[in-house]
């Protein structure tokens, strides 16, 4: 017998997933928790210290957010599908998980950025680049290049500059999307009428 490929890529659970209204899908009550949680995270980052928004070690907690807003939506789908998820529909998902995130973040940001401290994100980004190249060794010369360079390219916050970071926020989750999906999913066994059957 041929199997339909969505079918194939997203098991027998598509149905379960089709029939929900789009507010009833774990995704998006997850996307706004997540979303929400963002908000406050960087809210709270700005208020104790604005350099930590530009620091590497909470882009990593940002992350570990991020993997576990997405385990939590796909758990919650899952136990609504009976105790499976395919790996399709985790990935789907956790996509949907992201891109709500993205939306709400990128909005806060452009708010702080273009509203509430235009111009201190900007020197604090620079002063930051400053020192990671002096760690490196860099000379004075490399370094005012490289900060005249910057602020070149700097993005601009409006909705060009929106729609790009927005687009590259969505597309990095979407990888540890795929990523965090292998370990979420649960297919249904393909047997199991014939073993109940035995």
């Amino acid at each position: 017998m041929l199997v339909s490929w969505p079918r194939c890529i997203f098991g027998d659970n598509l149905s379960t997933m089709e029939n929900k209204g789009i507010l009833e899908k774990s995704f998006v009550k997850w996307g706004l928790y997540a979303g929400l949680a963002s908000v406050i995270l960087t809210f709270l980052l700005y208020m104790v210290d604005i350099t930590l928004l530009v620091n590497g070690w909470i882009s990593l907690l940002i992350y570990g957010m991020v993997i576990t807003f997405m385990v939590l939506s796909a758990r919650q789908e899952r136990e609504e599908g009976g105790g499976y998820l395919s790996y399709g529909n985790a990935v789907l998902n956790s996509l949907g998980v992201s891109v709500i995130l993205t939306i709400i973040s990128v909005f806060f940001t452009a708010l702080l950025y273009n509203v509430i401290d235009p111009e201190s994100l900007k020197t604090i980004s620079m002063e930051n680049m400053a020192k990671t190249m002096e760690s490196f060794g860099s000379s004075e010369a490399d370094i005012d290049n490289a900060i005249k360079m910057a602020e070149s390219l700097q993005v601009e916050y409006d909705f060009k500059g929106l729609l790009l970071v927005a687009t590259i926020a969505i597309a990095m989750n979407f990888v540890i999307g795929l990523i965090v999906s292998i370990f979420t999913r649960k297919n249904a066994p393909m047997f199991e009428a014939s073993e109940n059957e035995a």
